[in-house]
């Protein structure tokens, strides 16, 4: 998550273990739209226990999201207008199958 005003309004950006990932907007505690759904990239590793890393570079409104290295999207969007707030959530869609979700070497930078 990231552009975060606080927990109701922010955008998301996140993978699924099928290869797919997808970009939404949260505001005011609603869904607005999902900006690109379940979209196929080769560049999301989906082998079991596999990591992968997500990046996306926010310059003014001029978003870059990268999986593994590999840019899959560019888009506009509109910045906080103050300081904002990023966060990761994982989740176990598959609930007939045990998951884990594992975070490690975050960095944020300036």
């Amino acid at each position: 998550m990231f552009w975060g005003e606080n927990n109701r309004t922010y955008y998301q950006f996140g993978i699924l273990s099928n290869g797919r990932y997808w970009i939404a907007r949260k505001q005011d505690g609603a869904w607005v739209g999902t900006i690109a759904a379940n979209i196929d990239s080769p560049a999301i590793k989906t082998a079991p226990g596999a990591a992968n890393t997500l990046r996306v570079d926010a310059k003014g409104s001029q978003l870059a999201f990268f999986i593994n290295g590999t840019k899959v999207r560019e888009l506009r969007g509109q910045a906080p207008k103050g300081s904002w707030r990023f966060g990761v959530s994982g989740d176990n869609f598959d609930k007939s199958n045990e998951a884990t979700v594992l975070f490690t070497n975050m960095k944020v930078t300036d």
